[in-house]
């Protein structure tokens, strides 16, 4: 189809030459600029079609499309006209009889070849079917592409997504409305330029033309983002769709790029994801475990915490029901469950758990529903806190509160708050028994609070094996204990304090074990508590006064004992001393009261070494000067054990001075002279006689004389000068 381009202005052409039938050479385009050179045209080449240009429409004295209209009537005229509505008002009338349609500028290529179209399909009909029926058609087909082009235009221009039409090269043919809205640019000012110079950032602008030229028809459609410059220079992110307009072949016509400014939502993003990332720090570095449900309950998030509190890595647990949850705490589990995935919250509720390695702790669970955009719960979160150790701290206290430590027994604080409970008509006959433990002095002054210690708690294992269970069994007090006995009358209370007596007997020890009991019982609802206390009290301290002679008498039995055992002295040693002794004590004219003291401190004065280690009592060498400090230190313990013992107190004083020397160079204190006990010096030389004359471990026997010799060297220094004459004496005569 021939062509005939009238125009005063060279951008006809160009909207022209941008259509692909144009420059196939489908359409055969002939140009003139001036009135006079279309009519000639018009005469002599015959064209199919003439696109006049607003401004030669007024030359002459008729107007320009009339006077071609003379020359051919089958000439199909298109005037191109300004986009002043206004000024297109003179030219309505002539549409239909001199104008065939009407153009307006700007206008895209998209809608030009469209145009041009109609034409081509109006002069091939016009002579192939009878004029009224042409003329009927005509008019439908008119209505229907006006209508197609004014509902493509409508949608075009009121859709809020951004449309850019190119060519093949890549230069702007149309964009719409929301286009230059966003953009800020006209359609003049981006009309033929390539979108990347218009819209592309400059380090991007060479990578899309060489994408953009190395597109084919097969690429369509695709998808990318990139950042678009606004006219002002600010910066929008743009998701753009791109597809292609193909000819018949299959060719490419057009581009056709619908843009959507995603600038806001990818700040959204960028915000969420801060904001998810802050978050998931924030759960990541929590000491508490956090944990994210679904609504089938199965773990859909599991954090650090998670995995150190319960031992299991997120992966294991992924999918599938929180593992840590033991059998019996299931039910209660999917009940709080169920109840956050109905909208409430729960915290704080303690459940026992286990570690994948099997071991139990205990964890402080909270649960919180999760809910999406409408409201609707989409799952829960879980923060669980380990409080095993709060746990075992709290039952610790509340052990400690109600229990004595070193023994393990109920404390009188629970012994008083259980008489309330059972001090009821429903529990009697309630007995109830008050014992004080004989020589824990004498225990703690020997051998240290540790071997006291150990004798409570022997005393406690023997009231709990001599007790029943619903028995209640406490620490009264330092050495005192009370045992409560509900429904249990005075016959079966006496014979558990019998059980306890047996049990003592029998238990070996250095120290014996001994407890001194009272029993009381209450068989009248009218009896006063108190005052059944106070009497189990005053019958426990009458049974001590009773026992105590005997037990006073097995404890030194004991302790010599363990002092001939300790130091391996013979019992003939023994009796050596205590005769060599007493004949110096008749000698001086001791009374028979001092006689019986040296007797005694015969026997005991060395009886501090029964708390000293094995390996410096029977050390066969020299001592260190620590294990000589040692050594030295049985005086004052033999003075505090006999000080424990009322009967033995009054030796305690004789027993701390035996090592004094009458120089003043001995020890403990430095006595000298007469400040000593006349008894301590009698036992100081009769011992140190025996220790030369019979040996020891380290040094070898020396005969009587030898030894007497030795006596008479130290007389004055280490021994009483009168005393060693006197024995030396008593010892010749002897011989």
């Amino acid at each position: 189809m021939q062509i005939l381009l009238a125009m005063a202005e060279s951008e006809h052409k160009k909207d022209l030459m941008r259509i692909p039938a144009v420059n196939t050479g489908q359409y055969r385009l002939i140009t003139c600029t001036s009135a006079i050179e279309t009519l000639k045209k018009v005469l002599l080449e015959h064209p199919a079609v003439v696109m006049l240009d607003q401004k030669l429409v007024e030359t002459g004295n008729r107007p320009l499309f009339r006077q071609i209209k003379e020359l051919d009537q089958s000439c199909y005229i298109i005037l191109l006209a300004s986009g002043d509505a206004t000024e297109m008002q003179a030219f309505y009338p002539f549409l239909g009889e001199s104008i065939d349609d009407l153009l307006i500028r700007p206008s895209s290529p998209v809608e030009i070849e469209a145009r041009l179209q109609i034409a081509q399909y109006k002069i091939s009909n016009r002579t192939s079917v009878p004029e009224q029926r042409d003329n009927r058609e005509l008019k439908d087909i008119e209505q229907a592409l006006k209508e197609e082009r004014d509902f493509i235009s409508a949608i075009n221009d009121t859709i809020g997504s951004l449309v850019v039409v190119l060519d093949l090269q890549g230069r702007i043919i149309s964009i719409n409305r929301a286009c230059r809205q966003i953009t800020g640019y006209t359609y003049a000012e981006v009309r033929d330029r390539f979108y990347w110079d218009v819209f592309l950032e400059l380090e991007e602008r060479e990578l899309a033309r060489t994408f953009f030229i190395a597109l084919r028809p097969g690429d369509f459609p695709y998808e990318m983002e990139n950042t678009w410059v606004m006219k002002d220079g600010s910066k929008r992110r743009i998701f753009c769709s791109n597809t292609a307009v193909l000819d018949e072949g299959g060719s490419i016509n057009y581009h056709i790029t619908t843009g959507v400014d995603v600038t806001e939502w990818k700040q959204v993003e960028e915000n969420l994801r801060e904001t998810n990332e802050k978050l998931s720090a924030l759960i990541h570095a929590s000491p508490l475990a956090v944990i994210a449900l679904n609504p089938q309950g199965q773990v859909t998030s599991w954090s650090s915490a998670a995995e150190k509190t319960f031992g299991w890595a997120e992966r294991m647990v992924l999918g599938q029901p929180p593992p840590m949850l033991a059998a019996e705490e299931m039910n209660s589990f999917r009940i709080l469950c169920a109840d956050a995935f109905k909208g409430k919250t729960f915290s704080g509720r303690e459940f026992h758990c286990l570690r994948r390695d099997g071991s139990a702790i205990y964890a402080s669970i909270s649960a919180a529903p999760l809910r999406n955009h409408t409201g609707a719960v989409t799952g829960i979160m879980l923060i669980a806190d380990n409080i095993t150790e709060r746990r075992q701290t709290e039952e610790q206290l509340r052990f400690l509160s109600f229990h004595d430590r070193l023994t393990g027994l109920y404390n009188r604080a629970y012994f008083e708050e259980e008489l309330k409970r059972l001090n009821t008509i429903r529990q009697l006959p309630l007995s109830i028994i008050i014992g004080d433990v004989n020589n824990l002095k004498l225990v703690n002054d020997t051998f240290g609070h540790g071997a006291g210690d150990k004798f409570l708690r022997a005393i406690a294992r023997i009231l709990q094996d001599s007790c029943r269970k619903e028995d209640v069994i406490c620490r009264w007090g330092g050495d005192e204990f009370a045992i409560l006995l509900p429904k249990t009358n005075a016959s079966v209370a006496w014979k558990i304090c019998e059980r306890i007596k047996d049990a003592c007997t029998v238990t070996g020890g250095l120290i014996p074990l001994s407890i001194s009991l009272g029993v009381v019982t209450k068989d009248d609802e009218k009896q006063q508590i108190d005052e059944l206390l106070n009497e189990a009290e005053n019958r426990m301290y009458r049974s001590k006064i009773l026992e105590s002679k005997g037990a006073r008498s097995s404890v030194i039995s004991a302790l010599q004992k363990a002092l001939a055992e300790k130091t391996n002295e013979t019992e003939e040693h023994a009796l050596r001393l205590q005769s060599n002794a007493l004949q110096l004590g008749y000698s001086v004219n001791l009374s028979l009261d001092e006689l019986d003291e040296l007797t005694l401190l015969c026997a005991l004065h060395d009886i501090g070494m029964i708390a000293l280690p094995d390996h410096i009592i029977k050390n066969e060498g020299i001592l260190t000067e620590e294990e000589r400090e040692m050594m030295q230190q049985h005086c004052e313990i033999g003075y505090r054990i006999v000080k424990s013992i009322p009967d033995l107190a009054h030796l305690a004083e004789k027993i701390l001075a035996h090592h004094e020397r009458w120089d003043g160079n001995g020890y403990p204190q430095g006595f000298k002279g007469e400040e000593i006990p006349l008894v301590s010096r009698i036992i100081s030389l009769v011992d140190a006689y025996e220790a030369m004359t019979f040996g020891r471990p380290y040094k070898k026997p020396h005969s009587s004389a030898e030894a007497l010799a030795e006596l008479q060297q130290n007389a004055g220094s280490q021994f009483d000068p009168r005393l060693v004459d006197k024995f030396t004496e008593l010892l010749s005569a002897d011989s």
